[in-house]
């Protein structure tokens, strides 16, 4: 017979069912021919969870890991053209992912953001436009990596491109 607080039940043809609730409105199930078996595989199943979740975390601490699997994820979904993907690719392994290789800055932080977007617009041999273009697409990674945290707002809130100077028009002489 069911316990109570358990989501395991005896169905109608003899064998064990065990729910277990993995995401807001949707079930696994597990069947065995005896209650023990039900909930041992139910339990299997959630130290297994357990187990690929901090994996995964200590997969998405590295910064460069995560800026790699966008890249990635541009190709396989194809959302951008070959050559916008050229263009991100150079950009995030010339400019982004140099920075976040030193363990200091090889997580996504408030304080590596701010320190990123402060080197690089302090880099004079960079043009405004290219260092606009920089932050353009360090944004659109982040805002994708980050859309699942907490404090993704106040990070992204960081990264804010250089003001370009405008110079004034020459106008020729007759």
């Amino acid at each position: 017979m069911a316990r109570r607080g358990e989501n395991i039940y005896k169905r109608k043809d003899g064998r064990w069912e065990a729910r277990l609730l993995i995401q807001k409105g949707k079930y696994r199930y597990f069947y065995g021919k005896t209650y023990k078996e039900a909930k041992l595989k139910m339990r299997s199943f959630q130290e297994n969870e357990k187990t690929h979740k901090e994996k995964q975390t200590e997969q998405k601490t590295n910064a460069n890991a995560l800026y790699e699997g966008w890249l990635e994820k541009q190709v396989t979904l194809k959302n951008v053209k070959p050559l916008t993907y050229e263009s991100y690719y150079h950009c995030m392994h010339k400019h982004i992912m140099p920075f976040f290789q030193n363990e200091k800055t090889n997580r996504i932080t408030m304080d590596t953001v701010s320190q990123f977007t402060k080197m690089l617009s302090e880099n004079e041999l960079l043009a405004d436009t290219s260092k606009k273009k920089i932050f353009t697409i360090f944004k659109i990674a982040l805002r994708e990596i980050l859309k699942d945290e907490v404090n993704s707002a106040s990070i992204l809130a960081t990264v804010k491109a250089p003001k370009l100077e405008t110079r004034e028009v020459e106008v020729f002489s007759i």
